[in-house]
C-alpha cells in the first residue's frame, strides 16, 4: 500500500464562495469534518472568469470541488465512500458543481515513526499539535474509503490510499485511468519500505 497527500495542480481554476468567502473559511473550512450533510453550501465564482470550466476546482486542499462529470464518471464511487457530498452551483456557468467533505477520519498513524512538527522542526512521536511532517502508517487501520483524514489533521490534509490493486474504490488508481487533470499526488508513504515486517 502507498499513502499519498493530496493536492490541486497550479494553475487550475480558483474558485471563491459568494457572497462572502471568508464566512464561508470560518462556518466550514475551519470546522471539517464535523459539519453536517445537510449543511448548505454558499455557490463559487470563478477567480478569473476568463478560465474554461474544469474538472476539479481550487479552493483549498483540505476539499475537493469538483464537476458533474467527475462525480458521474470513474471516481464516483470512491468520492461518496470518502465523506459528505455538498451541492452548489458555479454564478459564473450556472453549473452545478460537488464539494467532497471527507468524513472517513481513521486514527492509523503510527506516531513512534512519525514526524511531527515541533517548534525546533520537526520531532519523531511526539505530537505538538502543530501538524504532521513525515506520516507513518499502519496499513491495517486504514478503512474502506481510499480518500481519509487523520484525527492529528482534521483540518488540512487529505490523504488517498492505494492498495494497487485497481479497484474502482480506489481513487488514485482511477483517478490515473480517468485521464482527468487537476489533481497532484505526493507519496508520503509506503507499506513496502516503511511498514515493520512488510
Amino acid at each position: 500500500m502507498k499513502v499519498y497527500k493530496l493536492k490541486h495542480s497550479r494553475g487550475l481554476g480558483s474558485i471563491y464562495a459568494t457572497p462572502n468567502n471568508e464566512r464561508f473559511v470560518s462556518e466550514f473550512l475551519t470546522k471539517l469534518p464535523e459539519i453536517p450533510a445537510e449543511f448548505k453550501i454558499s455557490p463559487f465564482q470563478l477567480a478569473d472568469p476568463t478560465q474554461p470550466s474544469a474538472d476539479f476546482y481550487r479552493i483549498d486542499n483540505s476539499v475537493l470541488v469538483f464537476s458533474k462529470n467527475v462525480y458521474m464518471g470513474l471516481l464516483g464511487q470512491s468520492l461518496t465512500y470518502a465523506g459528505n457530498i455538498h451541492v452548489t452551483t458555479l454564478n459564473d456557468t450556472g453549473e452545478e458543481v460537488f464539494l467532497l467533505n471527507v468524513t472517513a477520519v481513521y486514527n492509523c498513524l503510527d506516531k513512534s515513526r512519525t514526524g511531527f512538527r515541533s517548534s525546533r522542526g520537526e520531532e519523531k512521536g511526539v505530537d505538538h499539535r502543530m501538524g504532521v511532517l513525515t506520516p507513518a502508517f499502519f496499513s491495517g487501520l486504514i478503512g474502506d474509503s481510499s480518500l481519509f483524514r487523520v484525527p492529528q489533521q482534521l483540518r488540512s490534509t487529505i490523504y488517498v490510499a492505494s492498495r494497487g490493486h485497481g479497484s474502482s474504490d480506489d481513487f488514485y488508481f482511477m483517478y490515473q485511468q480517468s485521464g482527468l487533470k487537476g489533481l497532484e499526488f505526493e507519496e508520503v508513504w509506503d507499506s513496502a519500505r516503511d511498514e515493520p515486517g512488510a
